[in-house]
């Protein structure tokens, strides 16, 4: 019955249908303008023949599927660490200063409202301070002879880049907080560095410790400590850092 109504019907009128066999009352406004009693009528379809909606809502949800599932890979991928377990988590817990499922400062932690949030929220959209260099920033280059080791007793620095700086002190290397990378990013867009490193990542020599503050990423920079850690470099992190560094390499850490 279907096949022989669908031939009859004019395919620019709005309809609608169902998805069971069953009849259906619509709109047609054409049959009206000629003047026939027909604002309604009966059509007949079959589940074949309904509308799109359910190969929309089905490809929606397949979409939704991939799309939580490449999230998922994504922040399981080692640029975002790991959550701490095992003998660490013990460690953790059991410090004085974890409370509650969380760290404490030793100093309270101010205060800070809706006035506050919209105070940071005006500083980061608007704002009239120059906060990219107008010009290139002049940077004095590091040669592999500069690092050469002084005496035992001997201190030296430089500069890198943020919170990341090279010490040689009594005859041991240190590097703090080493970002070697482009961006301070699991990947290579977001926030840029303003100038190259005085001295490249393949250049420096044997880095006998790296000390690692916090785990921001313009701190945490996977890509230079796994390089590091292929070298034999020793990592001095706090608790729970421990966690991200283990999920780049195997290594000890302190």
């Amino acid at each position: 019955m279907a096949d022989r109504f669908r031939g009859d019907v004019d395919h620019n009128v709005p309809r609608l249908v169902s998805s069971v066999d069953e009849p259906v009352r619509v709109w047609d406004p054409v049959h009206r303008e000629r003047g026939v009693d027909a604002t309604t009528r009966l059509v007949y379809c079959r589940n074949g023949d309904t509308m799109p909606w359910r190969k929309i809502l089905i490809g929606l949800a397949v979409l939704g599927s991939l799309v939580v599932l490449c999230g998922y890979l994504v922040l399981s991928s080692a640029p975002f660490g790991a959550a701490a377990t095992g003998g660490r988590l013990a460690r953790i817990e059991s410090h004085p200063r974890f409370r509650d499922g969380a760290f404490t400062n030793v100093e309270p932690q101010a205060s800070s409202g809706f006035a506050d949030l919209l105070t940071y929220l005006k500083s980061q959209f608007f704002y009239d301070e120059v906060r990219v260099p107008p010009n290139p920033i002049p940077v004095v280059p590091v040669t592999t002879e500069q690092t050469r080791l002084r005496a035992e007793d001997s201190l030296r620095a430089f500069w890198i880049g943020h919170s990341s700086v090279y010490v040689e002190i009594d005859g041991v290397r240190v590097l703090t907080d080493p970002v070697f990378s482009e961006y301070a990013s699991p990947f290579d867009i977001g926030p840029k560095r303003f100038h190259p490193p005085p001295i490249a990542l393949d250049e420096l020599p044997k880095i006998d410790a790296v000390v690692i503050s916090h785990d921001h990423y313009d701190h945490l920079d996977h890509r230079t400590v796994t390089a590091l850690a292929e070298g034999g470099t020793e990592f001095f992190v706090p608790l729970g850092v421990g966690a991200h560094l283990a999920t780049l390499f195997w290594a000890w850490i302190g």
